[in-house]
């Protein structure tokens, strides 16, 4: 189970985004199914996120302002909607974990 290998390497599961980019840069990790699900790929623009293109400019009036990108329409069926979030420390122990349920 993941719990055994979180046990015995606490890097088994990236916890920061920095950690997250070596993980892919190593290729000990893969953005799921990126190996053989390239259309499901095309929404999401997995590349672009590890590359930190996380905001697209907008204007406001006269203005140009940065808003995080929006994904408002999934090319592929073969993909479901995600949602990333921030790990934090839980009140059981000191160890960070992911919040749930998102």
């Amino acid at each position: 189970s993941c719990r055994s290998y979180l046990q015995n390497d606490s890097k088994f599961l990236p916890l920061l985004f920095h950690d997250l980019k070596e993980c892919i840069g190593q290729e000990d990790c893969i953005v799921f199914q990126s190996d053989m699900n390239w259309e499901g790929h095309h929404t999401t623009q997995s590349k672009k996120w590890l590359k930190q293109n996380w905001y697209e400019a907008k204007k406001d009036g006269g203005e140009k302002v940065r808003v995080i990108r929006q994904i408002k329409c999934f090319d592929s069926l073969r993909y479901e909607p995600y949602v990333v979030i921030p790990w934090c420390p839980s009140s059981e122990s000191s160890q960070p974990r992911p919040l749930t349920p998102y």
